[in-house]
């Protein structure tokens, strides 16, 4: 409510109401901490059921509006994400399950990234973020299951675009194989799997790459073995310190 106030009292605020009932801010400029509109590009979006929209916060995770995921992403404006790591213990060993992005996701595509993840869509909770286990991998999971680790602040900027997020950040204990699994194939191009020291060997930059088992989907769309060879910068730029946190995070839960 602070946030719109100083909108309104510092220029035009445009009401426009989706099917999500929320009031639309835009197109939105951070000034000395807050939000106004900007008068000299500010434009109205008409409402697309084809086009994804998030709630948008300000730095402090104060909501301050919505706007479709494009520009989000083309502006930076900071956004919600689920992102949920699996890991599964076989003997005396433990493996971080990876998934590799498909060639066709707007950002970082071919990456290995989190096991599953996604973009909340306005008017969501962070609770229904744990429909991504299903759609991506085919895992069905009960929120009160998963473990959350951190709520993670970050900030990716590249030549396309500027990817501005809270992070939840969770971990899950799955010890079904890999070929089990059901990868959605237009968000996931594979998954693989590496030891827990390994994992942090790469990550602390102690080895250069490692040899990963996994999966990908033969032509048929069935799950057929496969290996990969993952060095750092073939993940997605999260930083050192987030991975230490999803390795220590999975330390802890096996009590090691």
């Amino acid at each position: 409510m602070q946030n719109t106030m100083l909108a309104k009292q510092c220029g035009i605020l445009y009401n426009i109401k989706t099917r999500y009932g929320y009031i639309i801010v835009y197109k939105l400029m951070a000034l000395g901490g807050f939000f106004m509109i900007d008068k000299e590009q500010s434009e109205i979006f008409t409402y697309s059921s084809s086009q994804e929209y998030f709630d948008i916060f300000d730095e402090t995770m104060e909501h301050i509006g919505v706007a479709p995921r494009n520009e989000a992403h083309r502006i930076g404006l900071w956004h919600k994400v689920f992102q949920c790591w699996f890991f599964r213990r076989e003997g005396n060993k433990t493996y971080v399950i990876l998934q590799k992005r498909s060639h066709l996701k707007d950002t970082y595509p071919n990456r290995f990234d989190t096991s599953a993840a996604g973009h909340l869509s306005a008017g969501e909770d962070i609770e229904d973020g744990v429909r991504e286990l299903y759609e991506e991998i085919g895992v069905s999971v009960d929120y009160s299951e998963l473990t959350l680790l951190d709520i993670v602040k970050q900030k990716k900027e590249e030549k396309e675009y500027k990817d501005y997020q809270f992070a939840y950040l969770y971990i899950y204990e799955c010890n079904k194989p890999l070929l089990d699994y059901t990868l959605q194939k237009e968000e996931v191009a594979a998954l693989a799997e590496i030891e827990l020291t390994n994992f942090k060997a790469l990550i602390e930059g102690s080895i250069k790459e490692i040899e990963a088992a996994g999966i990908t989907l033969d032509d048929t769309g069935i799950n057929k073995p496969a290996s990969y060879t993952i060095s750092f910068k073939d993940l997605v730029p999260h930083g050192r310190d987030y991975f230490q946190r999803v390795y220590k995070g999975i330390l802890d839960y096996i009590g090691e």
